[in-house]
């Protein structure tokens, strides 16, 4: 692989991070595992675009990318960092004792020329930092199970990387386009996970990020292909898995912490989302 994100992680018993590459005419990418016992440090600048999807839970961090103010980083799972040609990234990272991963995608500029033509030369891709984005996500999450099975499609791989370059296009020109920009939606995110166990209307939602009720819940939904309402119901089942991991709290404790009226209210929205109840869920991990 020509460019990559070179990674400083003091060596801990012996222990290096575990990294998976794979290349595709004019896309390259790479799946990048590190045990969380210990901080580390990073940097990548290079002729490549960037594109990096984050499962790490940071304990402590920082991120610098040219032209953008220092970030700093906390829970970055299922967020996405793009970077154009020639911007650079640097930080160092202190995360939880998980396993923490990054998938990386590095593809040259011509590779999207000669599909997108004119349209694509007529842009400035600007960088983004820590987004979420569900396309573009699950794109990624599938490039990932490519990378990491024995004996990858290269037909398949060229399809999603080409997808996956095409989406961020997309990204990039969203918030102009009537989509929530990138802050917009990480403010009104960082709103939902900080105020889950309340009730939370569309009202609030939009006043942080600074739209009216009508443009808010249009331009949410070009970002997540969700309304607001959908959105907050998978957000807040998902919230309760680990806590239905710990039996000693009852399905109304749940409820209550992950911000359902009810046992009823959550057990009904579970089973829209997952397919099955809480209970059911339960004694599946038993």
């Amino acid at each position: 692989m020509a460019e990559s994100l070179i990674m400083d992680v003091p060596n801990h018993q012996g222990e290096v991070p575990l990294r998976l590459s794979l290349g595709w005419g004019g896309f390259a990418a790479e799946h990048i595992v590190v045990d969380g016992k210990t901080g580390y440090s990073y940097k990548f600048t290079g002729q490549s675009h960037y594109l990096a999807l984050h499962d790490i839970w940071h304990e402590d961090g920082e991120i610098m990318v040219d032209g953008m103010a220092r970030d700093r980083c906390g829970d970055i799972r299922n967020t996405i960092t793009y970077l154009p040609q020639g911007c650079s990234v640097s930080g160092w990272a202190k995360p939880k004792p998980r396993i923490n991963s990054v998938t990386l995608l590095y593809f040259d500029p011509h590779a999207l020329r000669a599909v997108l033509g004119q349209r694509y030369l007529s842009i400035n891709p600007r960088p983004f930092v820590h987004v979420r984005n569900w396309s573009l996500q699950s794109t990624l999450q599938k490039l990932q199970t490519l990378i990491k099975s024995p004996d990858p499609d290269d037909l398949q791989a060229e399809s999603l990387c080409l997808l996956a370059a095409i989406e961020v296009l997309n990204v990039v020109i969203g918030s102009e386009n009537g989509r929530l920009s990138e802050r917009q939606f990480r403010r009104v995110f960082d709103f939902i996970a900080a105020n889950l166990h309340k009730n939370i209307g569309v009202t609030e939602l939009a006043d942080v990020a600074g739209l009216t009720r009508f443009h808010f819940s249009r331009a949410f939904k070009n970002v997540t292909g969700r309304s607001p309402y959908s959105f907050v119901l998978a957000y807040r089942v998902e919230q309760s898995i680990p806590l239905l991991d710990d039996p000693r709290l009852s399905l109304e404790a749940v409820a209550r912490a992950v911000g359902f009226r009810s046992a009823v209210q959550f057990s009904r929205a579970f089973r829209e989302v997952k397919g099955l109840s809480p209970a059911a869920y339960r004694r599946s991990i038993t």
